[in-house]
């Protein structure tokens, strides 16, 4: 988005990040029906590093994008859920804990959290992500992940995982 988008609403400051053209092209679909809940969604499918699918994100690459400070179970990026990629490597959580709320990406087949300063026990709550492919949480600072949590996460993952990098 634009760095001089000071505008309260959300979808004002997105309309703010496009192309002149595009923005014409825009106003002629709602002008013709489209939905502005549906322009907002076709706008963020848009972007770099983002992916989508009948008009759902299903994936999102946020690697190396100088994130920084934690992330915490409220955050927006846990309502996508039918993300099925989520890379956040090579970022800087501030040596935070995995949110708890990673369970409720249940779609997700690839995780890549690795060299982002998580630290902590990572939660028992990504042992609901059943459908796993590939998590990849090397290169993080004191991560922790309990013996049960670890059994529970191979157990549900059994039939799925095919690569495991963690610690």
């Amino acid at each position: 988005m634009s760095a001089l988008c000071y505008s309260n609403s959300k979808r004002a400051c997105l309309f703010t990040s496009l192309h002149p053209s595009m923005v014409l092209v825009l106003i002629q679909r709602l002008l013709h029906g489209t939905s502005m809940d549906q322009m907002v969604r076709e706008i963020a499918c848009l972007w770099d590093g983002v992916e989508c699918r009948l008009g759902h994100v299903i994936g999102l690459d946020l690697s190396s994008s100088f994130l920084y400070g934690p992330i915490s179970s409220n955050n927006s990026l846990f309502n996508l859920i039918h993300l099925r990629t989520l890379n956040l490597a090579n970022n800087d959580f501030r040596s935070s804990q995995i949110p708890s709320a990673i369970g409720r990406l249940s779609q997700l087949i690839n995780l890549n959290m690795s060299n982002s300063f998580f630290s902590g026990e990572v939660q028992k709550q990504i042992s609901h992500l059943r459908n796993l492919v590939s998590l990849d949480l090397t290169e993080n600072y004191k991560l922790t992940l309990q013996g049960s949590d670890f059994q529970n996460l191979v157990q549900n993952t059994s039939e799925t995982l095919r690569e495991l990098g963690v610690f």
